[in-house]
């Protein structure tokens, strides 16, 4: 671990924010960043035991080192690739084998789990150990070029959408869970994308994302414009084996910034089918700024394939949309709410909580960001789980639900340390 430590602070040390004029309208850029993150976790102690091979405590440290170029050749070509290396240790094997739901929903990094919806790629594990996973992915690496129709980039890519904070319903590419503060990197997904402007505020977007199992094939079919003053977007998409049709929209009421997602999406097997199981999600969230320094965040979320019953929550967390990191959360009625204050320009605070209603219990996020330096960030915040933890009297003898009796009650207390070094 001391070795690749030096190696990535080695790899800073030599490369540094660039932007170099190559002559005859080729332009090169690049940047970098080395984070290191220390996290420790306490499980509640009904989780505890021989039956759920869970321990009371798990700590551990986690590396990244990211490098990240781009290409200008001309006003046509845009050459961008990214690479990133993770090492994360663990005291025990349930830490790294967390996801980004469930009982240690939020506790590992995004970057160490593998990507998704990739056509080729090399293998993402250097090193894989119950306690010790050193990876790295190369999630950027795509090629744009301009048209007189339009732009085309093909490669891997980053494609976010939807308008929401905490959850974004019409996006099952690769979004973060409600619980990740640290947004920097999204991984990148293998696709062919297509974008027609317009006008200045209107655009379709058409894109392929092509799997080597022909049943995989994705596509995408988006749209959107300003109207009246709000943006607003429509979205049809086959994703592997589900379908999905949605819209979002933003936009101001007074002083308050308004924004709404809507999505069905059910299984890719026939209209009738898809009718039939179809799940509705829908939000509604806005932002008020009362004060320079202060910005006040909500978001109420329905999730038509969450539960009002705690004993299916378990269930709900282990199927394939959240295995596969595309949603996250099991109740019915959940909301997302964000307090920040920027105390100074290099210091600010904020709060975040999830909260579960038909529990009803909450996890709370509160967190410190310190720029030390102008390129050195520390960031500090704890995880603490509010609600009913595990029913006793339920037991971990019956698998289907470990005896969970809230959302975010039987969540772990947590903290963490980050340090982050840019260039």
């Amino acid at each position: 671990m001391k070795t690749l430590v030096l190696l990535v602070m080695g790899l800073l040390a030599c490369t540094s924010a660039l932007a170099l004029d190559l002559g005859d309208g080729a332009v090169l850029e690049g940047r970098a960043f080395y984070k290191t993150l220390g996290a420790g976790y306490a499980l509640p102690e009904e989780l505890v035991g021989d039956a759920t091979g869970l321990p009371r405590w798990l700590a551990g440290p986690y590396h990244s080192a990211r490098l990240q170029g781009r290409l200008l050749l001309g006003e046509r070509w845009d050459i961008s690739v990214g690479w990133q290396a993770t090492a994360a240790l663990a005291s025990d094997a349930a830490l790294l084998g967390g996801s980004g739901s469930g009982l240690l929903s939020g506790a590992v990094p995004a970057n160490v789990a593998p990507a998704k919806r990739r056509l080729v790629d090399f293998d993402p594990l250097l090193l894989d150990h119950p306690t010790l996973c050193v990876g790295h992915n190369m999630d950027l690496l795509s090629v744009r070029y301009k048209t007189g129709l339009g732009d085309v980039v093909a490669g891997r890519q980053v494609l976010a959408w939807g308008t929401g904070r905490f959850w974004n319903p019409i996006d099952r590419l690769a979004p973060f869970a409600p619980s990740d503060l640290d947004r920097e990197v999204r991984h990148g997904v293998d696709a062919v994308r297509w974008t027609l402007p317009l006008g200045p505020t209107a655009l379709v977007d058409a894109l392929w994302l092509p799997q080597r199992n022909s049943a995989d094939q994705s596509a995408v079919l988006r749209a959107q414009a300003n109207f009246l003053g709000w943006d607003s977007s429509v979205i049809a998409a086959k994703f592997a084996d589900s379908a999905l049709v949605g819209a979002d929209l933003a936009g101001d009421v007074g002083a308050v910034a308004v924004h709404a997602e809507l999505a069905l999406s059910g299984p890719w097997a026939g209209v009738e089918k898809w009718r039939s199981n179809a799940v509705l999600r829908a939000l509604l969230g806005g932002d008020w700024r009362p004060a320079d320094k202060w910005l006040l965040s909500g978001e109420y979320l329905f999730d038509g394939g969450g539960s009002t019953d705690p004993s299916h929550y378990l269930g709900i967390l282990r199927n394939s949309e959240h295995m596969r990191g595309e949603w996250f959360g099991a109740g019915r009625h959940r909301a997302g709410l964000a307090t920040v204050y920027r105390w100074s320009e290099v210091l600010g605070l904020s709060a975040t909580a999830l909260v579960s209603f038909a529990d009803p219990s909450a996890l709370l996020l509160p967190s410190v960001e310190w720029w030390f330096e102008q390129n050195i960030l520390v960031r500090t915040g704890v995880y603490v789980p509010m609600g009913r933890g595990v029913d006793s009297a339920v037991g971990l003898s019956t698998e289907a639900a470990l005896g969970i009796s809230s959302e975010y009650g039987s969540a772990p207390w947590g903290g963490f340390l980050q340090v982050g070094i840019y260039q």
